[in-house]
């Protein structure tokens, strides 16, 4: 290595640590010891580095490098960032490496030096001159980052994580799923600081290697922190027999740990999700759990479709059984109990209320005090069975349908006052509706042979399903007799089965005569099965169906798979008669389900566009709509304005009738003929009239626009800034809205030729089916299209209770209950949900309290990224949205900011190099300078944990523009645009880099001084100053010419530590403008 290699290895160190803290996010800041190594090479190389650092050395670097490559690679990294690197030969004295990290170390000043005394009881003497806070800030800080734990299973009594390990984690934090007592995350590991040990089953991972992994936060919710760790210890000691059991459909467990006094599990990634397949195996793992090999017994219950987990299997395909590469694997058995006398004693308290109501058996309410029997989970498995054949049969539609018309149940409890008994106890039996939909699928053809004299596999499924599973009568007795045998089902070979129940998803099987007599338990047995049955008689149908299935080909009509897709192999001509038939079909659909409440009170705009063929096909504009019924119909139309020619390039508008302007107004009202409409236009009246709808609204005709060519223009604009206050409501009472995602100006039609699409036909029998391209993309057709780009149609889309948008490719359909695609196809997530919310935002109150500040900020995040023809719109294009979020959430609001997460919401940065300031000078709009919308350009929301942030011990520091308003807040404004704060002195320069200050316009020059206004702290400060505390804070600085009146504007954001804020001096009250 070169002699500047200690130069080299210091600014690999310094790029390294630069594009960590140029990321906020938590997740990146630490420095795994694979680098460290990676970036030292060979013994050599440290040593020739040492030689190069200008330290005097008091021995041979040689034992120096040796002891760098084999225990402290990670020290030396540190060492080297912190420039300590004279500490290396004390720390190899005392036998200091790696493995000792981290260390708690508390300091002395000497005459001559600063002392630090590590946990072990050693010393170090840090070299004279050495500033306090850089001596602190080794162990204070830099220490933390080269020096993550390996997350392992571990004992329950091993002592906690503390806030400033950082996790080993590679990726954020991303919620997958949660209850009152426990939230799932979804993250990537390293992959050296983790032991995944799955056997067959295929590690989740990414492309380089490093695993995902499910991390479990355990929630005390109401009860007590012993209460809440006895629980939790419980699960731990569950999760530790677990990881023993052979069974390879039972989650193990990969780590537990402790951070502070919240708890966590790791378990591995499934990355298939929650699919409903391979039932026998499930059972034979409910088997396995309710007769372990210890003679102890267990239960889960807590069984339901989220609780199982596909994965991919990593044995040989030729050894698998059922021919497929996935396995099913039960999870989340933090419910389990050991079948003895102490499941009586937890019963009681149900566990803290953690059983699945829809999935739960019935003595779940009959016998609340009882101890629960294993047989519990038989009914579980009786309603995941069912569910699995409706989806099988009639898809996620249908059983989306079923679990309405159940309400959530599969049993009722009745009362028999007709009936004399000795006890009161009440009864249940099976919902009317679970037995209503039952017999109903016995009676589908694909239950039954030709001829309807035989059974199928499907049909012998539900028999068993009715007959044995759900079984209202179980003994309520928790010692439930231990079925004879406990041998593991095995076929006639003696193999150990774990085959999916993926064969019944075939044609109807026919199986031989007298199966049901021998195989399917008599009716006369009313009581509830046990799971060695389940699993034999599930074996037993699986064979048969194999076998049948191997000798007797299915029908040509069943050829294909249940998931092939219905719909067009071509798509129609757009505006032909079947592609309006479509959009007739949507909107008849959506007429009938619930996701349309209706209005508080009829609306209708200023002006419409009425466009009833008169005679010669035109139409008029309506200026006067009071005159028209309350409930007239109209389309509003979301089209983009394009911008105008270049220079010498012909205007194809010329000649067309754009606006409405006031000089123009009575010929509209006068009637208009379609040639003189721009192309976008003409094909929004076609859809109107061929939809049946009389009535139109289009900004540029409804609104009169300022003609700024004509000096003598009456409007001046006023009529736009009347309309734009009640653009929501617009679209909000608007039948539906109509989007010309495709024209990029009026001047293009949005009704044109689409793409072709390659498809190839192919033959089985008389039927044919086509192998198509796949064209459904709303994300990039719509949601990153050209339109949906601009700031504007943001506010539109949501407020519009549907749309339909006319893109290149194809036509979509959004309304409240999800994405429909002119493939027939439907699709539904839940930001786009979110935003396509019929009654937006009428599921946000449905969100726990970080799901909405989460959603909110996504909103913002997205607008701020949006183009608007004229800046000084920021504030006026999301105004109705900002009107109907605010009226929701219960809260006043204004600038961006909703004074319920007042504090969450004055800490945004840019996200972009630069933000620019927006001119509002010439306008009637006001934006102070801590909301966002004074500025042109990205924001994204500081990266502020959610629950670890200590809000109100600074509430003096920032008090709310509306903390004294009373009255009624109709615009988006505060009532006073000055935010009172308390700004304090900083000691820190904005250039350095462990400031992480981002400031708005880092170009701009203020020339006077940066102070701070702290809104949040992080939670381990406990009320005191602590050098190790973050500090979540606005940057400000003195308002020109308002130096001596403590009025201040935003410059920034920054996350702060103790030792960078002045303490001594109080703070001063001033106003933020």
């Amino acid at each position: 290595m070169a002699a500047t290699s200690y130069d080299h290895i210091r600014t690999r160190i310094e790029n390294e640590m630069m594009d960590l803290h140029n990321d906020d996010e938590e997740f990146k800041g630490w420095i795994p010891l694979s680098w460290c190594v990676d970036l030292l090479n060979t013994e050599e190389d440290v040593r020739a580095a040492l030689d190069a650092s200008e330290t005097k050395w008091k021995g041979c670097t040689s034992r120096l490098a040796k002891f760098v490559r084999d225990r402290a690679p990670c020290l030396f990294v540190m060492l080297v960032y912190s420039s300590m690197i004279e500490l290396l030969e004390q720390f190899h004295e005392k036998d200091i490496g790696d493995a000792c990290f981290p260390l708690e170390v508390t300091f002395q000043r000497t005459n001559r030096s600063i002392e630090g005394v590590a946990d072990r009881q050693v010393k170090l003497r840090f070299p004279r001159g050495t500033k306090p806070k850089d001596a602190m800030s080794l162990f204070s800080d830099d220490q933390w980052l080269f020096f993550a734990p390996k997350l392992c299973w571990t004992a329950f009594d091993d002592p906690p994580l503390t806030s400033k390990h950082k996790l080993p984690f590679i990726t954020s934090l991303e919620k997958f799923s949660g209850t009152e007592f426990s939230i799932v995350y979804k993250i990537s590991i390293h992959r050296d600081y983790v032991d995944m040990e799955l056997g067959d089953l295929e590690i989740a991972s990414d492309a380089e290697g490093h695993p995902y992994v499910a991390v479990k936060k355990l929630l005390p919710n109401s009860l007590t922190k012993d209460a809440f760790t006895s629980v939790v210890k419980a699960e731990h000691e569950t999760l530790t027999m677990l990881r023993k059991l052979p069974a390879k459909h039972l989650i193990k467990a990969t780590a537990f740990y402790k951070r502070d006094d919240d708890l966590f599990f790791l378990f591995p990634w499934a990355q298939h999700g929650n699919l409903r397949n391979q039932l026998h195996g499930l059972a034979d793992a409910i088997r396995t759990l309710h007769h372990a090999e210890d003679s102890r017994m267990y239960r889960h219950g807590d069984l339901k479709p989220e609780n199982i987990l596909y994965f991919n299997s990593s044995a040989n395909p030729k050894t698998l059984k059922d021919h497929t590469c996935c396995v099913l694997v039960i999870s989340d058995i933090s419910l389990s109990r050991t079948h003895d006398k102490s499941t009586q004693f937890h019963s009681k308290t149900k566990m803290v209320g953690g059983e699945t109501i829809a999935y739960a058996a019935p003595e779940t309410e009959l016998y609340p005090d009882r101890a629960t029997s294993r047989r519990y989970d038989i009914w579980s498995l009786g309603c995941l069975y069912l569910e699995f054949v409706i989806w099988l049969l009639y898809g996620i539609e249908e059983l989306d349908r079923f679990g309405r018309e159940i309400h959530g149940k599969f049993y009722t409890i009745i009362d028999r006052p007709e009936t004399l008994q000795v006890s009161k106890m009440e009864q249940a039996k099976v919902n009317p509706e679970v037995d209503r939909w039952i017999e109903n699928i016995k009676k589908d053809p694909r239950c039954t042979t030709a001829g309807g004299s035989k059974q199928t596999a499907v049909s012998l499924v539900v028999d068993l399903i009715k007959e044995r599973l759900l079984v209202t009568a179980a003994n309520p007795d928790p010692r439930d007799p231990d079925p004879k045998g406990t041998q593991t089902v095995s076929d006639s070979g003696g193999r150990s089965y774990d085959s999916g129940f993926h064969l019944i998803i075939r044609a109807p099987t026919k199986i031989g005569e007298g199966f049901l007599d021998s195989r399917v338990p008599d009716a006369g047995k009313d009581e509830r099965a046990y799971v060695l049955e389940v699993c034999d008689k599930l074996d037993t149908i699986i064979q048969d169906a194999q076998n049948v299935a191997t000798t007797k080909p299915a029908g040509p009509h069943n050829s294909l798979n249940d998931d092939v897709q219905l719909g067009f192999p071509e798509l129609p001509d757009a505006g032909s008669p079947t592609h309006i038939e479509v959009l007739r079909e949507w909107i008849r659909d959506c007429d009938t389900h619930q996701c349309l409440h209706s209005q508080d009170e009829p609306f209708l705009p200023t002006r419409l566009l009425d466009v009833e063929e008169h005679g010669m096909k035109r139409s008029r504009l309506i200026c006067d709509t009071t005159t028209l019924p309350k409930n007239a119909k109209y389309l509003a139309l979301s089209h983009r304005w394009g911008s105008h020619p270049k220079p010498g390039v012909p205007d194809p508008l010329k000649g067309k009738i754009v606006c409405t302007y006031a000089k123009n107004i009575n010929t509209l009202k006068q009637g208009i003929d379609a040639a003189d409409l721009p192309s976008t236009y003409q094909d929004g009246i076609t859809v109107a009239r061929e939809l049946g709808v009389q009535f139109i609204w289009i900004d540029s005709l409804c609104i009169i626009q300022q003609d700024k060519s004509d000096r003598l223009d009456k409007d001046k604009g006023d009529d736009w800034k009347r309309e734009a206050e009640q653009m929501e409501r617009v679209f909000r009472s608007a039948y539906a809205s109509i989007a010309a995602s495709c024209a990029s100006s009026p001047a293009e039609p949005f009704l044109k030729s689409r793409p072709e699409r390659q498809c190839v036909k192919m033959q089985t029998g008389n039927t044919p089916y086509y192998l198509c391209d796949t064209i459904d993309d709303f994300s990039e057709d719509v949601e990153q299209g050209e339109l949906n780009k601009r700031g504007w149609v943001l506010q539109e889309r949501a407020l519009s209770r549907r749309t339909i948008y006319f893109t290149e490719k194809q036509t979509y359909w959004e309304c409240g209950e999800g994405v429909r695609c002119e493939t027939l196809t439907k699709t539904k997530n839940s930001k786009t949900t979110f935003l396509g919310d019929a009654n937006f935002p009428n599921s946000f109150p449905d969100y726990v309290k970080g799901k909405k500040i989460k959603l909110y900020q996504d909103l913002y995040e997205r607008y701020s990224k949006l183009a608007l023809s004229y800046p000084t719109d920021r504030p006026i294009a999301i105004r109705g949205l900002e009107r109907r979020l605010r009226n929701f959430l219960g809260t006043r609001a204004g600038y961006g900011v909703f004074d319920v997460y007042l504090r969450r919401g004055l800490l945004w940065q840019r996200e972009q190099a630069s933000l620019q300031r927006i001119d509002f000078s010439n306008g009637n709009e006001s934006v102070p300078s801590w909301s966002w919308m004074t500025y042109a350009g990205s924001i994204r929301y500081m990266n502020v944990p959610l629950g670890g942030v200590e809000w109100g011990q600074w509430e003096n520091d920032v008090v709310s523009p509306w903390k004294d308003y009373n009255g009624v807040q109709d615009g988006g404004k505060a009532p006073n645009s000055a935010l009172k704060v308390l700004v304090r002195d900083i000691l820190v320069s904005v250039i350095e880099p462990s400031a992480r200050v981002f400031l708005d316009e880092p170009s701009r020059t203020f020339g006077r001084p940066f102070k701070c206004v702290i809104v949040g702290s992080s939670k381990s400060s406990q009320g005191q100053v602590d050098i190790r505390t973050t500090y979540y804070a606005l940057v400000v600085t003195p308002l020109s010419g308002q130096e001596d009146r403590n009025v201040y504007e935003r410059a920034g954001v920054a996350f702060f530590h103790g030792y960078q804020i002045v303490w001594d001096n109080p703070g001063v009250e001033g106003y933020i403008y």
